[in-house]
């Protein structure tokens, strides 16, 4: 092995928002520890590949996601579902579609009983998020006359923070068309989805200013000299002495040293696989790849949950469309470019890059046997006020446009998305080679629950789509297509298993508890039967989040770094 003689105080290992987080509060402390971060990718450092308008193109960019795959799914026809991840400064964060959702209160509720711990509880989850926010509300940057669709609360939102927030100047004409068929079949506005008050439709806010992404790498920006940033950096394992932490060893054979805490934010796909080639997982799954088991724990790879979603497709008039002639016209899109990089202005900032979101509960969900056979705890949890049943999305840019945009008509996708998914799946190791992904098995429509929020949230979709406020806009010939042969509950299930995908919200893996026996962390992040090490991302979360998750992962961050400043006195503090 090639030994770095340098030594740091810390190591993070990921620079998604939970790791970017991390070291930046670590970094930015007044004690000024050495922090170095390590990205297993590059540095994203081109600005072409922050175009509001191409978050399709960068979701599919091999050069900055992992194109994972999951294993063929029994309930969905033997599918394999695309599981893609981010890489490179920014992670997710850099190829997601920016939606800005922090989630209802609720969650947060939860999250402090679970742990125990006030520090997740809701007042201090908005109190780091307004640290973190830099929110753009106001005109010009938002079109005037729109405040029965959007009236943010001054209270919830920061505007001196590292994470821009924002919102496109230009809204078409779905954006409030969508808003006010749903309210028009009972349905409410919800005017501030960051406000904790989470039920209702709404403008999705977005990572991202006068179109351009913004993503966790830019909380690295005027990084102190004490933190040290490492790209193309894979990480195969972390190295014990004595079952404590003291470094990580690269692919390569380079092994880098940390004084005091390793911390492992490399996301709920990577994280178990660094734990389980340090010699921590489930004892079988280790000695079958000849990998010694350091500390047994069975929990390392379980748990894993996520979000899902399947997209109705719906044909509209000509007249309302202002989206697929952009796609048609290569001379425009040459033209619209050289617009956004010289004025960050123009059609790659405004034409079909709004999006509506809706979060309800569903009333015959919740009369169901299916929900009655929940165990008591879960059924308090998801009655609770503020907690959805299903989730609804409006975009106006389609995969089609790409794939013909000459042949496309206008087509508006309706999105239906499972919220507080019941089936859980797990993540396994088949390889003691690091450079090999582990073996994913999700868990979609294999739980009577979730088939349950599928039909009842697709038949409200359909009830709604079928409505007059929702038809006045149809396409005269191709009114709708992509949707369930009938409402009929098994045609709708049917649809599903044939077309429903991964929403990329990756969760659960390495899950948070008070007791090693089901968890792989404490409430602190410190894994459980070793010192020195942390893991701090969205593998930590008991339960999924209610919402679109990149902000629980800033949160999950945010958390982490205050933790560490506390117990090492990084602000003066005595030690918990």
């Amino acid at each position: 092995m090639a030994e770095q003689t340098t030594q740091y105080d810390f190591i993070v290992v990921g620079a998604g928002p939970a790791g970017c987080c991390i070291a930046r509060g670590l970094a930015f402390s007044e004690a000024r520890p050495s922090v170095l971060l390590l990205e297993a990718g590059g540095d994203n450092s081109d600005p072409n590949l922050r175009v509001i308008g191409n978050e399709f193109v960068q979701f599919l960019n091999p050069d900055q996601t992992y194109p994972y795959e999951s294993t063929p799914q029994e309930h969905l026809e033997g599918r394999r579902i695309g599981l893609a991840r981010g890489k490179g400064l920014g992670g997710s964060s850099a190829v997601n579609f920016t939606a800005w959702t922090i989630g209802p209160r609720d969650d947060w509720k939860t999250m402090s009983e679970i742990t125990g711990d006030p520090a997740w509880d809701w007042n201090n989850a908005l109190r780091r998020w307004r640290k973190l926010e830099t929110y753009h509300d106001k005109t010009p940057e938002v079109p005037e006359g729109v405040k029965k669709y959007l009236d943010p609360k001054p209270e919830a939102h920061g505007h001196q923070g590292p994470l821009h927030i924002g919102f496109q100047s230009k809204w078409d004409n779905y954006t409030t068309s969508t808003m006010d068929a749903w309210e028009a079949n009972g349905y409410a506005i919800n005017q501030d989805m960051g406000s904790g008050e989470f039920l209702g439709i709404s403008v999705v806010p977005h990572t991202m200013t006068r179109g351009t992404r913004t993503t966790s790498a830019d909380l690295l920006a005027y990084a102190p000299a004490n933190l040290h940033i490492m790209t193309n950096a894979a990480v195969r394992r972390v190295e014990f002495e004595n079952k404590t932490a003291v470094g990580v060893s690269l692919i390569d054979g380079t092994v880098l040293k940390a004084r005091n805490e390793v911390i492992l934010s490399a996301g709920s796909l990577d994280t178990p696989k660094i734990l389980m080639h340090s010699g921590i997982g489930p004892a079988d799954q280790l000695t079958s790849v000849g990998i010694s088991p350091l500390v047994e724990n069975p929990n390392v790879g379980q748990n894993y949950k996520d979000h899902y979603h399947v997209a109705l497709k719906y044909g509209r008039t000509e007249q309302s469309d202002t989206i697929s002639p952009f796609f048609k016209d290569k001379a425009r899109q040459a033209a619209a470019m050289r617009e956004w990089q010289l004025f960050r202005t123009g059609d790659y900032v405004t034409n079909g890059t709004t999006m509506t979101m809706g979060f309800f509960k569903s009333d015959p969900v919740l009369a169901s046997k299916e929900f009655a056979d929940l165990p008591v705890e879960e059924r308090s949890r998801l009655c609770q006020p503020t907690i959805p049943t299903y989730e609804i999305a409006a975009l106006g840019i389609t995969p089609d446009y790409y794939v013909s945009p000459d042949t496309a008509p206008p087509i508006l996708s309706i999105l239906v998305f499972v919220q507080n998914s019941q089936g859980v799946g797990n993540v396994r190791l088949t390889s003691a080679d690091p450079t090999v992904p582990l073996e994913f098995n999700p868990s979609f429509m294999n739980h009577p629950y979730d088939r349950r929020v599928i039909i009842e949230s697709t038949k409200e979709v359909l009830k709604v789509t079928a409505s007059p406020s929702f038809t006045k806009d149809a396409h005269p010939t191709q009114a709708q297509f992509d949707v369930p042969a009938s409402q009929s509950d098994e045609d709708i299930l049917n649809f599903w298993r044939k077309n429903c995908t991964s929403t990329w919200h990756m969760s659960g893996t390495c899950r948070l508890g008070r007791d090693e026996k089901d968890a792989v962390v404490d409430s602190r992040f410190r894994v459980y039967g070793v010192n020195g090490l942390r893991v701090a991302d969205m593998s930590v979360m008991p339960i999924i989040a209610s919402c679109h998750v990149q902000s629980t992962a800033y949160q999950i961050g945010m958390i982490a770094a205050e933790k560490l400043q506390a117990e090492y006195s990084l602000n003066g503090q005595q030690r918990l």
